[in-house]
């Protein structure tokens, strides 16, 4: 059970991971892994639909959003 709540808690960041075309190193969560792409970047994300995934799309922005200085985040529902 606690492996279904890890992979539906990581959902939004693979799914940004993916449109990243990056990867996770094998030591670090998706969430890490997205961070460590977007942190030396200047970008916007886009996160829509977050009406579905509110709890793992808010856990992502705001790592996002603490840890990469060049990064904005917009959620939609």
């Amino acid at each position: 059970m606690r492996e279904e709540a890890d992979a539906w808690h990581t959902a939004v960041a693979d799914v940004v991971l993916d449109a990243l075309g990056a990867q996770p190193r094998a030591d670090e969560s998706t969430v890490d892994a997205v961070v460590r792409v977007l942190r030396p970047l200047t970008a916007l994300v886009v996160l829509d639909n977050c009406e579905h995934v509110i709890e793992q799309a808010r856990v992502l922005a705001g790592r996002i959003a603490a840890e990469c200085d060049g990064v904005h985040v917009l959620a939609t529902s």
